[in-house]
């Protein structure tokens, strides 16, 4: 893809955002990349007054289009862009080179992408990492990625399970639970809460070494990846409307953890195995930590490759993503199982 000219528009997701601009770089292509809106946005924008937020968005977005001028590509790539008003997406779409392309990844459920289906008729191809979404929408399903393989013999685990993640929907309760339930499973969770939840909540927190309740700021991802090697198995919870394997999930094949999810949907991919996961609910979930102990059971080598962000990247680019489910299963399956849960 030598010269080929790409423009992302990022969530200003942590490292990830990074981690596909690196790999398309890498792949010999010249990357331009903005954000759909200012850093504040994806943690504070719902306890934001709409004028605050409509006058900052605007000034973050002209400064997006004024950095493009008179630039153009043979591919703009947005993830998620639930920011993007109408105007900006069409202006976007003028910058490509003729017979240039302009894809949509839904890294998030449609239900919360409030300006979807205002915009959806600017995008030549629509993925989503939603499984649920692909099947009522014709979306092309391509689940998250892992940007490394940090796998390491490491006997000496230090935890039995692990998650760092902001705190929505019941992380913080389902943690908790697990910590008062299971006190000889050795945990460590880190909830990042939001800036206006924690003072008001900080008196109600835990009190236990197993759990770390932070101030706003997510925890480096050296730190994170460092935990990921010294842990066992990753635990997860999702939105309860999103049916799509977080990044979490998909970090721990790059890992060679186990994972607990209360994501139902984990048991159709073909990574799935039951020596290696376990599904739980979301209000008192139930861990077997003799299976968190047990040996981990390798993943063959072509399911590891693609959930690698290169293949991720392949895929966005050739437009025919990889099937990740397992054979015996369609989309339909999935959204059958779900809505008739």
């Amino acid at each position: 893809m030598a010269g080929k000219k790409l423009l992302i528009i990022g969530m200003g997701f942590h490292q990830y955002d990074a981690a596909i601009v690196e790999k398309f770089t890498s792949k010999g292509w010249e990357v331009e990349y903005q954000t759909q809106g200012p850093h504040y946005c994806e943690k504070h924008y719902d306890r934001t007054p709409m004028f605050i937020n409509n006058a900052l968005l605007d000034s973050h977005q002209k400064g997006v289009l004024a950095a493009i001028k008179n630039k153009t590509f043979d591919l703009v790539l947005v993830i998620v862009g639930r920011y993007l008003k109408p105007s900006v997406v069409a202006e976007l779409r003028s910058h490509l080179e003729e017979n240039g392309r302009m894809i949509l990844y839904l890294w998030d459920d449609v239900s919360r992408v409030a300006n979807f289906h205002d915009v959806k008729s600017y995008y030549d191809e629509i993925f989503s990492f939603d499984p649920i979404n692909c099947y009522k929408y014709g979306f092309k399903f391509l689940p998250l990625f892992y940007t490394e393989r940090i796998a390491q013999a490491n006997p000496e685990k230090k935890y039995d399970l692990y998650a760092a993640f902001l705190n929505h929907s019941t992380r913080r309760e389902a943690v908790e639970s697990i910590v008062t339930r299971y006190p000889d499973c050795v945990t460590k969770f880190i909830i990042v809460m939001g800036a206006l939840a924690y003072p008001l909540q900080r008196k109600t927190f835990l009190k236990t070494s197993s759990i770390e309740y932070r101030w706003s700021k997510p925890i480096p991802a050296e730190l994170n990846r460092k935990y990921m090697i010294d842990s066992r198995a990753l635990f997860d919870v999702q939105y309860e409307t999103q049916a799509g394997l977080t990044i979490r999930s998909i970090e721990s094949i790059g890992a060679d953890d186990k994972l607990v999810t209360t994501n139902k949907t984990v048991r159709f991919y073909d990574f799935y195995d039951d020596q290696n996961i376990q599904i739980c609910g979301r209000h008192d979930p139930e861990i077997n930590i003799n299976l968190l102990r047990a040996a981990y059971k390798p993943l063959a080598k072509d399911v590891l490759e693609h959930y690698s962000v290169g293949r991720w990247v392949d895929q966005i680019v050739s437009g025919q993503p990889d099937n990740y489910l397992k054979p015996c299963y369609t989309l339909q399956d999935v959204y059958e199982a779900v809505v008739n849960k």
